[in-house]
């Protein structure tokens, strides 16, 4: 079993080793994601205008022949009447185009905003553990690049054939729904090597193997579509919670940003590795 964690958690070490060392007993991992450059977005977003009601007035011609005079005889009256209803058309058209404009916004904002949380649409830039006092933050070499991925993952396969070798756990809260699933898609298109034993998929059914253990669907007891979120799991043990002022939406615009934000963000990685560790005492699966 690992040790305290300790103050390890209030001056989190960096590290990017190519070989991890062995693992000595049960670790916590977190992993940390954001959205793909913004050029790869672009070419993944797909926003249909003819869904807003607007959009049916763009590219519309104004015709004065629609435009009803009744008895009108008055030549300068009817040619009045015809500009209002232009001006009005014009309006209508702008206002159209603002809307269409502004849905197109909002669902691009949107998409970047959900970005992280697919491997399709975002990659993996830290992954945290902790294990024997020790706590690792792993970030890479070039911060945000395919390379740094792709070490990141390669170092990460190389922690679990370590466990497997010990027989010893790695832990995480939602892994099985997230932070797995996330890691083996990218390094599927990364091509990085999956340890076979990961998991087995026979007969339709996915397993992971049982070195992965799950807080949240411990915590969850059995019960069907049961879902905790780490910052709750930690409310209702009265244990640490996650960083204050910091959700996993921020972490990577803080990575991304000043040496201070990005400390800030790894804060916040650490946190994780401590709340999820606390829980998984209380439970008994660490």
């Amino acid at each position: 079993m690992c040790d305290e964690f300790g103050d390890l958690f209030r001056e989190p070490t960096p590290a990017a080793t190519a070989t991890p060392q062995t693992a000595v007993g049960d670790a916590v991992f977190d992993i940390e994601t954001g959205p793909e450059p913004t050029a790869t977005l672009e070419a993944l977003f797909d926003f249909d205008p003819a869904k807003i009601a607007e959009s049916k007035l763009i590219g519309a011609t104004f015709d004065p022949a629609s435009v009803k005079v009744g008895n009108m005889k008055d030549q300068t009256k009817i040619d009045a009447k015809i500009q209002s209803e232009r001006e009005k058309f014009e309006a209508a058209v702008a206002g159209a185009e603002a809307a269409v404009a502004k849905a197109r916004e909002d669902a691009w904002l949107a998409f970047v905003e959900r970005a992280a949380l697919s491997p399709f649409t975002g990659r993996v830039l830290a992954i945290g553990y902790a294990c024997g006092g020790r706590v690792e933050l792993d970030w890479g070499t070039e911060p945000g690049g395919n390379g740094a991925e792709h070490g990141l993952l390669v170092r990460f396969w190389s922690h679990f054939k370590s466990h497997l070798h010990n027989g010893t756990h790695l832990v995480g809260h939602n892994i099985y729904g997230f932070d797995l699933p996330f890691l083996v898609r990218r390094s599927w298109l990364l091509k990085v090597e999956i340890p076979p034993e990961a998991f087995s998929f026979t007969g339709g059914r996915w397993q992971w193997n049982r070195l992965f253990v799950d807080t949240m669907t411990a915590l969850g007891c059995g019960i069907y579509g049961e879902r905790i979120g780490l910052d709750r799991a930690a409310q209702f043990f009265d244990t640490q919670r996650k960083l204050d002022g910091v959700t996993g939406a921020d972490f990577h615009r803080l990575f991304n940003g000043t040496p201070k934000e990005r400390t800030k963000a790894l804060d916040y990685l650490a946190a994780d590795l401590k709340a999820t560790a606390d829980v998984a005492r209380r439970i008994g699966v660490l």
